[in-house]
């Protein structure tokens, strides 16, 4: 499950953004901010995956919050909620604190399309990180020109891997592949343990991260 923070000074807004995300059963929200002081102080006790951040907010704007969210939590994904006017008038200075922005007119697919790709993408960078770090440690002073690593995955496994990281559900899956939906679920099973994982969610980073996708 993606959990989610919202941070916007329009109540009606705020609902009606938490109410079409929830309709995804993959992401849930957790909390919603009403200003930046608030976004902070709730990031610091919820530690959500992924915050929606309003630009413009009482307190502290969004790019303030961001800054002090980022100085003690780098693994949440940060998205600006943004209008096309807003957007031109961003400083380089201020793009660089976000992980993205979506505008506030996108409709439910691209919204939550938007979340679960921050999501990964921030997962995978992390892992990444810590990667590095652990080559470090071992005394490995060149990390790049890694080789491909060989899963031995059959086509079919690996268009599935591809399904779950775009979100599809079981039935969506079945239809596309032409099996049914027990053989998705007992597929997917199979690939779980190849990798020692234990959620989609985790099946989808690891194929982020590993350019399986």
């Amino acid at each position: 499950m993606i959990k989610v923070l919202i941070a916007d000074d329009v109540e009606l807004f705020r609902e009606g953004l938490k109410k079409i995300i929830e309709q995804d059963c993959e992401i849930k929200v957790i909390a919603c901010a009403i200003d930046g002081k608030e976004a902070v102080k709730f990031c610091d006790l919820l530690r959500p995956d992924v915050m929606l951040m309003d630009i413009r907010m009482p307190q502290l704007n969004g790019f303030e919050a961001a800054k002090l969210i980022r100085e003690k939590n780098r693994v949440v994904a940060i998205l600006f909620l943004t209008t096309f006017y807003e957007e031109d008038h961003i400083s380089n200075e201020d793009k660089s604190i976000a992980d993205g922005y979506v505008f506030k007119d996108m409709d439910q697919e691209e919204l939550t399309a938007a979340i679960k790709e921050a999501f990964y993408r921030k997962s995978a960078e992390i892992k990444a990180s810590a990667s590095e770090q652990d080559l470090v440690h071992e005394g490995v002073s060149e990390i790049g020109n890694t080789s491909i690593i060989d899963f031995n995955l059959s086509e079919n496994q690996l268009m599935l891997i591809k399904l779950v990281v775009e979100g599809k559900k079981d039935k969506e899956i079945s239809r596309f592949l032409g099996i049914r939906e027990r053989e998705v679920k007992s597929m997917v099973l199979k690939i779980l343990k190849k990798f020692g994982l234990e959620t989609r969610l985790q099946l989808a980073n690891f194929a982020i991260k590993n350019d399986l996708v």
